[in-house]
Parts: structure tokens; sequence; C-alpha cells
């Protein structure tokens, strides 16, 4: 068993594999354990990953003071020339028009603020804490590291989290002292606009303590505002990076660890040695992605008070979990982790003898016969098939018939061979991507004319296509609905838009397969093409029905299907894997019959080729763009 398929192990397989190390990763310790007892693949060096995760901590703290520092100066600008107005106007300063000057100042201390944090890179930080933290967890636990779309969404959360907070500190903490102080100094204490404007940018700034008569209950210090948030920010981009490679490294159990030093505060101590399952994990942090916002995300997952310490020591995990404290970040500046415990067993049964048969060959040409000599053509067995296409069928002595298919126009009057090449390279790529049997086998074979055609089995038991039989009643199992968005890997990669029902088949058995791809690659030269989108319909100019993909895409955005957006990742990954020398190599014989054909000349070759070979580069982040634009679609966003 070799690290590199690591990928396309099972979990029983890669439970199997950690079983068989002769090394276990010794306890790590804190600041950073991940794992406790159990063997491992990989080594991660804990100061240096505490480090960078420290330096951008810093850095995350470093942007926001500097940025508040200068939006304050701004600030205290603009109150000098709204005192300077109104005296000018002879107008009285009064406590509405402190607070019109507190508030005209929070679009500088609240958005553009936000704003500015993301022009200089806050957000990607946060990115950044939260992919190292899967990394690392995937490093160890011997498991590979793949983002996921609960990944993608969880970082997208977390951007928009971290947004809220650096645009609402000043409404929350500072406006109401704003207005009071401006009031105040510039009134009452008799100072001028010059002076107050500068007492306010020293308030913003936490250079100046506001009086107590002032002090807005919720006041924090601009400082250990900024401080704090990005403390937390990174604590929690890093919890919830690790539940992915956990998941995936099927741990059962994990332990919340506080920071260990005098600095713990009596929750988090209360907290530490608690222990969870992942599934706790897993509840909460969709909780969160479900929350409409910031402010709501609080409430499925609370910062208790101090006082509730006792309590939660004498709480059990189950009690604990039901009130959202099943992961950290459990106050501001909190520094607390957590660890995985304990990992699900297999049973595995005893082995029973076997005889062992010798190895059998590959068979050529994926099992298909290579020529129709020695099958015989059934007359008007292909009436029943449907297809604008011409097709044939034969049988071999066995029984075991086969559709034949000329490479011909759909009109039938002009040989196009091309036809032939696409669908041997759309069945030679399913093959590296799928299982057998989740995909049809395809070769090419010359008809007794000596012009190529494409042979097939003809399955058994089928129902009929997806024209014939509604997705929505056949389709309606999320086996079923998987095996359709795995198809959509294959179509995507070849520039399939043909995909419509009535070229997906369901069977007896319950599986769904997708048949005629002879238009692959042809919307290359489309830029539409290019985007993954519910409303590229280019096959809409001849009346067919719209791909499967876009239908049943807008069904789940509607709410009216429910789909596992993860149920890609295995084509996905299994499509990475292929090397571009490879995959150019299969598709070169398609494009030689297309220069052949005079479908494409000579000087276009590399350009056609480039494209071909981008669509499989740009996969994953085109399924990843077309995702987080569909969640958007179903909360209304």
């Amino acid at each position: 068993m070799r690290l590199k398929n690591l990928e396309l192990l099972t979990k029983a397989e890669r439970d199997e594999m950690r079983d068989n190390l002769d090394h276990v990763l010794a306890h790590m310790g804190l600041p950073w354990p991940v794992i406790k007892e159990r063997a491992a693949g990989g080594s991660v060096n804990p100061a240096s990953y505490e480090r960078a995760l420290k330096s951008l901590e810093e850095d995350i703290n470093n942007i926001l003071q500097n940025i508040w520092n200068e939006q304050s100066k701004k600030a205290g600008a603009q109150v000098d020339f709204y005192l300077k107005a109104l005296k000018n106007a002879g107008k009285k300063l009064d406590k509405l028009q402190a607070e019109i000057i507190a508030n005209n100042i929070g679009h500088l201390m609240g958005k553009e603020m936000a704003q500015l944090a993301e022009d200089k890179g806050v957000t990607q930080k946060i990115i950044t804490s939260y992919n190292m933290a899967g990394q690392a967890t995937s490093k160890i636990l011997s498991v590979p590291y793949a983002l996921t779309i609960k990944d993608e969404n969880a970082m997208a959360m977390l951007k928009k989290d971290m947004m809220f907070w650096v645009g609402n500190y000043y409404n929350q903490s500072l406006r109401d002292a704003v207005s009071t102080v401006v009031y105040a100094f510039s009134l009452s204490e008799g100072l001028g606009h010059w002076q107050t404007g500068q007492f306010i940018e020293d308030i913003l700034g936490g250079k100046y303590p506001i009086p107590a008569d002032y002090l807005p209950n919720s006041y924090v210090r601009a400082e250990a505002y900024w401080q704090g948030l990005a403390t937390n920010v990174v604590t929690r981009a890093t919890v919830l990076g690790r539940i992915e490679p956990m998941l995936q490294a099927d741990v059962e159990e994990y332990e919340i660890i506080d920071a260990g030093d005098a600095r713990v505060c009596p929750v988090c101590k209360a907290m530490s040695g608690k222990k969870f399952t992942i599934q706790h994990a897993v509840e909460l942090r969709d909780k969160m992605l479900s929350a409409k916002d910031p402010v709501a995300i609080k409430e499925v997952h609370p910062w208790p008070e101090q006082k509730y310490a006792k309590d939660i020591k004498n709480a059990d995990s189950k009690q604990l979990a039901a009130v959202g404290l099943a992961l950290p970040d459990y106050h501001f500046f909190c520094r607390c982790d957590y660890v995985a415990v304990s990992f699900r067993q297999y049973n595995r049964p005893e082995p029973l003898p076997v005889e062992v048969e010798p190895e059998k060959p590959v068979p050529k040409n994926m099992g298909l016969p290579d020529s129709l000599d020695g099958l015989d053509y059934i007359p008007g067995a292909s009436a029943s098939l449907g297809g604008a296409g011409k097709k044939f069928v034969y049988s071999d002595s066995a029984g075991v018939q086969y559709i034949f298919k000329p490479s011909i126009s759909k009109s039938g009057n002009v040989y196009e061979p091309f036809r032939a090449q696409a669908q041997k390279v759309a069945a030679d790529l399913a093959a590296k991507i799928y299982d057998p049997g989740d995909y049809i086998p395809v070769n090419i074979v010359k008809a007794l004319d000596g012009k190529l055609g494409t042979l097939q089995k003809l399955e058994k038991d089928v129902l009929g296509d997806l024209k014939s039989v509604s997705w929505k009643t056949f389709g309606g199992t999320s086996y079923q609905m998987k095996m359709i968005q795995q198809e959509h890997v294959l179509d995507w990669a070849i520039g399939n838009f043909d995909s419509h029902p009535g070229n997906f088949i369901a069977l007896k058995d319950g599986r769904v397969l997708g048949v005629d791809k002879e238009q692959a690659f042809r919307f290359l030269k489309d830029p539409k093409s290019t985007k993954m989108s519910l409303d590229y319909h280019p096959n809409i100019v001849v009346g067919e029905q719209e791909p499967i993909y876009n239908t049943i895409y807008r069904a789940f955005a509607n709410g009216e299907v429910d789909l596992d957006l993860n149920a890609v990742l295995p084509a996905l990954q299994r499509l990475e894997k292929i090397s571009d020398a490879e995959y150019t190599g299969m598709v070169k014989p398609y494009l030689d019959a297309l220069v052949n054909s005079g479908q494409v000349s000579l000087s276009e070759y590399p350009g056609v080729m480039s494209k071909v070979l981008a669509r499989k580069q740009n996969i994953r982040e085109e399924f990843r763009e077309f995702y987080s634009d569909l969640l958007k679609l179903t909360s209304g966003k």
C-alpha cells in the first residue's frame, strides 16, 4: 500500500495502515498537541507552527491598530470641522448636534475601517490560519488535505464575521461616549473646536481615559479590542480548520485543553479536560454556518460568564454541547484548543480461507471486442434505443449484446471520425475517475466499410432515460443524486453540455449512467462555456432540454431537493491525479481527428489543446466558485 495513493483508500484501509505503523507520535504537549497516543504518518514542528500562527495574529493586530489610528486622526479633524462650521453659522451646540457628529464619524470608524482592513489583507491572513491548521492536522493524521465545501463555507463565515466586528466596534463601544464627550468638552468645559477634535482623536485611540460619567457599559479600549479580536479570529480559524481532517481520519473523540499558564480563566479551567465526540464539533460548526449573521453566531456559540465556571465543571459533554460549548473560543482573548484522543475502531472479521486464483490479465480495450468480426448483427434491435444518431445492435457467441454507433453526423450524411474519438476520450477519462460499473466503457472499432465507430455493451435492465423516467422520482435517493453529481465532473472537464436527461439512463439496480459524449469539447471557443452556471445552455438553439446539472442545482437552490455538495470530491481528486502530460496524450487522438477533418487548423491546434487542459486544471476552482454562489442562493444572500 503506497502512501501516494492514500487519498484513494477507504477509511477502514487508512485505519489498518495506521495500526501497522511501527511508531507512535509522542504527545507533543502544549501549545498544540492535536493528537494523543495515536499512530501518525507525518510530523509537525509545534514551535514553528505556533510561531507562524502568532505571527499571523500579530500581523492582523498591527494592521487593525494602524488603520484605527489613521481613522481616528480623520475623525478628530472631522469633529473639528463640524464644530467650526456650527460656530461660523452662529449655531449653538446641543446634545442632538453632538449625537449627529458622533454618528457622522461612524462611517470612518465603521464601514470604511472594515473595507480598509479587507484591502490590507486581514481576511486573507484568516484564511491562511485556517489552511495552516488543516494542513498540519492532515499531515499528523496521515490523511490528504483537500478543502471541502464545508471548509469553503467556514472560511467565508470567518471573513464575514471578522469584518462585522471590525466595522461594529465604534458603534458598540465608543459612539455614545464620543457624543457625550463632544457635548461636554465643547460646551460644558468651554474647550474650542480644535481642542475637542484632539480629545476625540485621543479617546478613539485609547490615549485618553474616558471619564467614568461618560463611559459606556460596552466600552473596550481600542488597543485591547484589536488585540483580542486578532487572537480570537485566529483561534476560531484554527479550531474550525481541523474538523474536516479529523473527520477524514476517523477521530471519534477530542478533548478541550487550556493554555496551561497563570492567565487561564475559571471558565477555561472548567472546560479543560472535557471530552466531546467529533459529531459535537460538526453540529456546532454547522449551526454557526447556518446562522444568519455574526450576532446569531453568538447565540449558537455563546461566551459563558465567569460566574458559571462551577456549573460548567459539573456538567457533562452532552449538556455543554447542547448550549454551544463543544468548541473553543469561550471568551475574548481565549487561547483554548482541542486534541484528538480516540479514533473509530472497525470490527474486522476473521479472514476466511480462500482458494487463490492466478492473476488474470487486464482485458484490452476495456474488455470490449476490437472489431465487428465475429459479432452477429441483430436486425431491428436498435429501434427501441432512442436517440438521434444511427446505431446498430450486435451479439457475440455468448449472447452478450453491443451497440455500434457509426462516427457520422446526426443527419447520417457526413463521416466525422472525431465523434468516435470524443466518445473514446470520455470513456477513458471515466475509467480513471469512476469505479467499474459507474460508467459505460467504449471502444473504437471499424465498420465493414472501414470507417470508425464506437462499440459499447448494451446495458441490461434499463428502465429508460431520465426524460422518460423522471429524475425527481427515480433520482430521489442520495445515491442516485451522487452519481449524477459525479458525472458532472467528467462532463465539465470535457466541456460536454449535451448532458440533458435523455443522455442519462436509469437502471433497475438504482444506478444512473451518463451516455453519448459526442459533443465533448464542442463549445470550447465560447467564453461562456468556461464559467459554471445554472443558465448556460448552448443546445437551446436546437430545442434540446438544458443540462440536467442546471436543473438539479437550481432545484437545490430553491429548496426542492437536498444534495451533498461534497459528493464530487472523489472524482475531482482522481481527475487531478492525472498528469497534464497523460491528459493531453489522452485527448490528442481527438484533436488530431479534428485537424484531419478540417475542423481545426494546425495553427489553432496549440490554443485548442491549451483550452482543453485549462478545463482540467481549473475544475476545482470552478466547482468551488459555483457552489459558493449556489449556497448564497439557498440562503437568499
